[in-house]
């Protein structure tokens, strides 16, 4: 099983938001707001309903679709393991 911590998003990740939220869309798994919580640290850490609206409204906060890109990524590489 692959450590979120080993994912890393792409740094052109911000170039394309459309693109971005697309695949968020499809693989983020369907409990993601804790998740979300433990990769932002600091300052830089939000309430899981802001974490929530950023998703559903492409809010435009790069710390947080990040982490839900590395997310979504992980659970991306977890399914395709299982089906193979």
């Amino acid at each position: 099983m692959t450590n979120l911590s080993k994912i890393k998003a792409p740094d052109n990740i911000h170039l394309n938001i459309s693109e971005t939220f697309d695949f968020i869309y499809e693989w983020l798994p369907r409990n993601y707001a804790k998740q979300c919580k433990r990769i932002l640290r600091g300052k830089d850490k939000k309430s899981e309903e802001y974490i929530r609206l950023v998703k559903t409204k492409r809010i435009n906060n790069r710390k947080i679709y990040t982490a839900l890109y590395r997310i979504a990524l992980l659970n991306k590489t977890q399914i395709e393991e299982i089906s193979n």
